[in-house]
């Protein structure tokens, strides 16, 4: 009995010591501060000046703050515009619809294709489906190299849809706006407008359907495919945010849209220059966000489909 009174005065000694040793650390208040640190004398600096040493700290602060805080100005990230990947665009932009064309005359030397007089988009559409095949050709020997979604396809995610028919609507009556001013002004139908019904049906036809799917294809599925590969960085403000290749590929549409230079007003052609870049890059924002052409393709159809529409309520109204 007296060996186990002597092992609990043991146990109950060894315990009080660890509660001694406890009440040795620091105790820190609500605000982490340590209480006694606040009355202890602080140490020896051994000549270092504190206050000197002070901005050095303040020097590094900012810099991790800067690196952790996102760019909100255009440049999203650092943009390095690739010379050679432009050249190769602009190069495809000239060659791929010159081929459309080699092909159709060949096509045409041995299958003798409609050509009704005065039905001007009877040519195109040929030359547009033309251009069309050659851009899947282009499409299909680029693939290997590029590694890149073209974007023939159904949207893998958002449509875009909505925002496509919406900016289509506004768009086609901006462009009516822009490219028959002198004529609302004046208050004269446009030339070379035949209100036939053939007419008006085949132009109407070929903007609400051909237009767009065929143009896509080569100008945001390939041209802006390719340049968003090999172009680094993104360009965007709030939220809006886009590969940097997409806005030079609708600088590039925008220039070889400028042959109405020859033909339009300087204003008239300013104001081309415009709404066909901002549509560019709606339809490359529209294309890396769903990874599909159908709403860059309803936002064009629908676009020219809405002008020619005007166009055409122009010529009956003061035909």
């Amino acid at each position: 009995m007296g060996e186990a009174m002597w092992g609990r005065k043991r146990k109950r000694d060894l315990r009080d010591s660890i509660y001694d040793s406890r009440t040795s650390a620091p105790v820190v208040d609500e605000q982490g501060i340590s209480r006694e640190s606040a009355v202890e004398t602080p140490p020896a600096t051994d000549g270092v000046d504190i206050e000197a040493a002070t901005p050095v700290a303040a020097e590094i602060s900012p810099t991790i703050i800067e690196a952790e805080t996102p760019r909100r100005g255009f440049w999203r990230e650092d943009v390095s515009l690739n010379g050679g990947a432009i050249l190769v665009a602009l190069a495809m932009g000239i060659v791929i619809p010159a081929l459309g064309q080699v092909l159709i005359y060949i096509v045409d030397f041995f299958v003798r294709l409609p050509d009704p007089v005065g039905l001007r988009w009877v040519d195109l559409t040929y030359t547009q489906i033309s251009q069309l095949a050659v851009t899947i050709l282009f499409m299909r020997l680029l693939a290997p190299s590029l590694k890149a979604d073209f974007g023939m396809h159904l949207p893998r995610g958002k449509s875009y849809i909505g925002p496509a028919i919406f900016f289509g609507l506004l768009f086609g009556v901006v462009m009516a706006a822009v490219d028959h001013a002198p004529e609302i002004i004046a208050q004269r139908p446009p030339i070379n407008m035949s209100p036939s019904v053939a007419n008006i049906a085949g132009w109407l036809s070929f903007q609400g359907l051909i237009s767009g799917l065929t143009d896509e294809p080569l100008y945001r599925g390939l041209i802006a495919t390719y340049l968003m590969v090999r172009t680094p960085g993104r360009m965007g403000w709030g939220r809006f945010d886009i590969p940097a290749g997409g806005v030079v590929a609708a600088a590039i549409w925008a220039v070889f849209h400028s042959y109405s230079y020859w033909i339009a007003s300087p204003l008239v052609v300013l104001g081309q220059q415009v709404y066909i870049f901002v549509l560019g890059v709606l339809f490359a924002f529209w294309l890396n966000k769903s990874k599909s052409l159908l709403a860059p393709i309803v936002g064009h159809n629908i676009s020219g489909l809405v002008e020619y529409a005007l166009v055409f309520a122009m010529v009956a109204a003061w035909h």
